[in-house]
């Protein structure tokens, strides 16, 4: 749910300030995926956002770094047709964040 929240968040904030975006979840084989997309265009290095923690003091900035915690893999696509971020969640794999016994 917190995956779903922060892409749904982000395709308001940023989605080309139309306040709209589209949500598909759907399971596939062992793998659950969700599908965010929004008609906003994005910065060419989308993909690397959130591959590190935001500095301490640091207001925002968190949303992609969560997903990227939860999720096995994130693919974010943007070009004419607006912004396509895809989570995917691998059923057979462990977590990607161990939970504290």
């Amino acid at each position: 749910m917190l995956v779903v929240q922060e892409l749904a968040a982000n395709a308001v904030r940023h989605g080309g300030g139309t306040g709209t975006g589209t949500v598909r979840l759907w399971r596939t084989g062992g793998q659950i995926l969700c599908e965010v997309s929004d008609p906003g265009h994005t910065r060419a290095d989308l993909n690397t956002l959130g591959l590190t923690p935001p500095p301490p003091g640091n207001v925002g900035g968190r949303g992609l770094w969560l997903v990227r915690q939860f999720t096995h893999d994130l693919d974010i696509r943007t070009g004419d047709g607006g912004t396509r971020v895809t989570a995917t969640f691998d059923l057979a794999r462990t977590p990607p964040i161990q939970q504290p016994d």
